[in-house]
């Protein structure tokens, strides 16, 4: 994919070391806040995600307020705010290392002595088991390995289970629980990390906390087994490993990957993009006072600002018939021990225990808008990406921002993905961008040159047959 006749490089460094769902390129929110950024510039993003975009206006020198309602989203914001040095994430590393690295690995060793890289479970039964030998990988006797596959959390001291909505949508059955994506051996491993974690020191435990829920789907039977496309010189697999993506879906052919190798790969790869960064931080953000973000509601949060009190606002709102980001969430948010309230899930959901539908989404719209225009100084710009299908909900936004006088649509420009920064939504008739929209407050114009700044920018609404232009 290319932007402005760029080729995009998708996350790379700290941003490719988390999986987190909602993260968007940063390539284009770097050019967005150049375009409509300004010295001294107050910054505002309430539906913060990875914080990616806290991190860029940091980097510029803006004062940036940011929120989440999602708990996760703000533990992983705030490493990527602040980044730790190579050496503090391989110190973690050792920490950990020295309280539970040897039982993690006695667990999958077998009876030969020999010890698991990968265990592929078809249907329940051990189909083939792999190990390393140096840079090899070669297969091994299944005979050597017998596990159940079925977690019981009761008997563990730091894994507190949760159980999920129902939900058909990502695959979320009645009465299903955030244990039931793993293997009774990886949550014991799970449990032993987690314990390791809690005896660090706060500022670690943020470090080994980014390093557990970035590599904890990659522990799960959520893993896909392909059968492999093209032979190899050195394995007689029948699979090749696939990755995990949108949704808790558990196929009949997975893999169990060794929880040990899985978060030792996910600590050096943090630690070796820490170590190229130029700086670890380019401004102390938070402790000056130029950055601040809080686990908050984004209307309770919108509420303390004052009238006319933020130059631009920057925002990737939940989309309507998207991705539910928070109950995909809940996975990270159990292994960070962190309580969780989505009653204020600004989303509509396929869960019917939620009651979040179209109606009430449209409303929080409105709200939306009418707090943003309450806050954006008479020359204000608001930059919001948005993805949904659904004409009805695109004429819902525009009567929203359409209610008030001093508020206008100044045009739209697709956000730009490479190939590798994101998985959007595979099924027929599924948005393939995100628009995004600009608005400007009063007397805001356009900067000049805008329009040659963003490939495919168009004065025209998101309606008629634009869906999908």
């Amino acid at each position: 994919m290319k932007a402005n006749g760029r080729k995009l490089s998708g996350y790379s460094g700290i941003y490719a070391c988390h999986k987190y769902w909602g993260k968007k390129p940063p390539e284009t929110l770097d050019r967005i806040l150049t375009n409509f950024g300004f010295d001294d510039c107050k910054v505002l993003d309430p539906f913060l995600g990875a914080g990616i975009i806290a991190v860029l206006s940091s980097q510029k020198g803006f004062q940036f307020f940011g929120c989440d309602l999602n708990p996760s989203a703000v533990a992983i914001s705030n490493v990527f705010l602040h980044p730790p040095s190579a050496n503090e994430v391989l110190e973690v590393l050792g920490k950990i290392e020295e309280q539970c690295k040897d039982q993690i690995l006695a667990s999958y060793q077998g009876r030969d002595g020999t010890v698991a890289s990968h265990i592929i479970w078809n249907e329940g039964h051990v189909d083939e088991v792999w190990m390393k030998q140096g840079r090899q990988t070669s297969l091994a006797d299944v005979n050597n390995w017998q596990d159940t596959n079925k977690a019981n959390t009761s008997k563990f001291q730091n894994v507190a289970d949760r159980v999920l909505k129902k939900n058909a949508r990502i695959n979320v059955a009645e009465g299903q629980k955030v244990s039931d994506l793993f293997t009774t051996r990886a949550v014991e491993n799970i449990d032993r990390l987690i314990g390791a974690i809690r005896q660090l020191k706060p500022e670690e435990r943020k470090i080994a906390n980014f390093m557990l829920t970035s590599a904890v789907g990659q522990m799960s039977k959520m893993v896909f087994a392909l059968k492999r496309r093209r032979k190899t010189r050195n394995n007689c697999s029948k699979y090749e490993v696939g990755s995990w993506v949108i949704g808790y879906w558990l196929p009949k052919i997975h893999f169990e990957v060794n929880c040990w190798n899985v978060f030792e790969g996910r600590a050096k790869k943090l630690s070796n993009a820490c170590s190229k960064m130029e700086q670890r931080t380019l401004l102390n953000s938070l402790s000056n006072g130029r950055t601040t973000i809080e686990c908050r509601d984004a209307f309770e949060y919108m509420a303390n600002f004052q009238n006319s009190s933020i130059d631009l606002i920057i925002t990737d709102p939940p989309h309507n018939d998207r991705i539910p980001y928070l109950e995909l969430s809940e996975m990270w948010n159990m292994m960070l021990g962190k309580k969780t309230n989505f009653s204020k899930e600004w989303v509509t959901s396929d869960s019917n225990g939620r009651d979040k539908n179209s109606k009430a989404y449209a409303s929080q719209m409105h709200d939306f808008f009418s707090e943003a225009t309450r806050i954006l100084k008479d020359n204000g710009c608001l930059v919001m990406m948005f993805n949904c299908t659904d004409e009805k909900i695109w004429g819902k936004i525009r009567e929203a921002y359409s209610s008030f006088d001093c508020l206008q649509f100044k045009g739209r420009f697709p956000l730009s993905y490479s190939a590798n920064s994101v998985v959007q939504d595979s099924r027929n008739g599924a948005l393939k961008i995100d628009w995004c929209l600009v608005f400007g407050k009063g007397g805001f114009k356009l900067p000049y040159n805008t329009k040659n700044n963003f490939t495919d920018w168009t004065d025209k609404w998101v309606a008629d047959g634009h869906i999908q232009s």
